[in-house]
């Protein structure tokens, strides 16, 4: 879990600077973390660890990190009548990670 956290925090301080607000995503719950990350190896428990230290860590490196939830039935609503891709799957993380509600 450090490697991924100092690897979160050089990516951030290669694009961002101290004081921006930074979105980590963090899957409501078991369901949505399997949905959106199929490969993912992690618990669900151990994911929401790595989110809270990821977002403890930026914060101390000085980022104003926040977790953004990413909830399955949210995006199936959000989604409507259109095909449930990869592509509109990381759309919509990007909508809620940039802070677009609707």
């Amino acid at each position: 879990m450090k490697k991924i956290i100092e690897e979160a925090i050089k990516q951030v301080k290669g694009k961002s600077k101290p004081g921006d607000k930074i979105p980590v995503a963090r899957y409501t719950d078991e369901e949505s973390l399997r949905f959106f990350r199929p490969l993912e190896t992690q618990t669900f428990e151990q994911h929401c660890e790595l989110v809270a230290a990821t977002v403890a860590a930026l914060r101390d490196a000085g980022f104003d990190a926040i977790e953004v939830e990413i909830k399955q039935s949210e995006y199936k609503k959000w989604l409507g009548d259109d095909l449930n891709t990869d592509f509109e799957r990381a759309k919509f993380i990007t909508t809620r990670l940039a802070g677009e509600q609707g």
